[in-house]
């Protein structure tokens, strides 16, 4: 029985290293549960096949994973692979090398649990916290640009459709893409010039606040500044949910 749960394990691998998504789905159990340390930029509890490729999408979604089995071990019911190798980044970044205990239980000859352990998960997960605040910080400079460019479909586009904005020379919030939309549209009517000074940029995982001065151009050509202003972005994959401006009003 052991040694069937080891031929069906390297099949997996084997099957892996073809990609061949089906023929591993077809050893995984419906309550399969896979387990990844927090530690990892893909870390969470993933069940079932479903969540097995939910798990292998955002892996390579970040990495290109170039590894190889080096050692299967029998332990009765559950199986220990050593696997080493490099995670590539999929923008081209150095490669990381990593070492993985990855121990497989199995029950009548189905795959029901997985529990990889790490050597040195750190490298992985600062990678991905500065591609994560480098890739935040070109959405904060994406708004800005479109956002005092007066480029109304541009800025508009970069909201979920369920996003909440509010704004401090708007007495009530935004709700919904169409209503923020009415908003930038009367803004760019009534400042058709809008010049802002960044002076800071904080990225903390999906979030961002920004430190700004804003010198608004009347119509008629009047100046008038806004010395200090906070933008408040909550980022939902490449969109913002949420965007909150305050400030002094003008």
């Amino acid at each position: 029985m052991s040694q069937d749960n080891v031929r069906i394990v390297q099949a997996f691998y084997e099957e892996g290293a073809r990609g061949d998504l089906p023929a591993m789905l077809a050893h995984l159990a419906p309550d399969f549960v896979a387990y990844e340390s927090d530690a990892l930029p893909f870390g969470g509890v993933y069940r079932g096949p479903e969540g097995f490729k939910q798990l292998l999408q955002r892996a390579t979604g970040l990495f290109h994973l170039n590894i190889h089995v080096e050692e299967i071990v029998d332990a009765g019911d559950r199986v220990i692979a050593l696997v080493r190798g490099q995670f590539v980044p999929q923008d081209g970044g150095a490669p990381i090398p990593v070492d993985v205990a990855e121990c497989w239980t199995l029950r009548h000859h189905e795959i029901v649990e997985l529990r990889p352990y790490y050597w040195n998960p750190k490298p992985l997960d600062q990678y991905v916290t500065k591609a994560g605040r480098d890739h935040y910080a070109a959405l904060v400079t994406k708004y800005f640009e479109y956002a005092h460019g007066n480029r109304l479909e541009e800025v508009v586009a970069m909201f979920t459709a369920d996003a909440f904005a509010s704004f401090v020379v708007a007495p009530e919030p935004f709700h919904g893409k169409e209503a923020i939309r009415g908003f930038y549209a009367q803004l760019f009517r009534d400042f058709p010039h809008i010049e802002p000074e960044l002076l800071s940029v904080i990225i903390d995982g999906d979030r961002a606040v920004t430190e700004q001065r804003m010198t608004i151009v009347k119509p008629d050509g009047t100046r008038v500044v806004m010395p200090f202003n906070t933008n408040h972005f909550h980022f939902e994959g490449d969109l913002i949910k949420t965007l909150r401006v305050m400030g002094s009003p003008a």
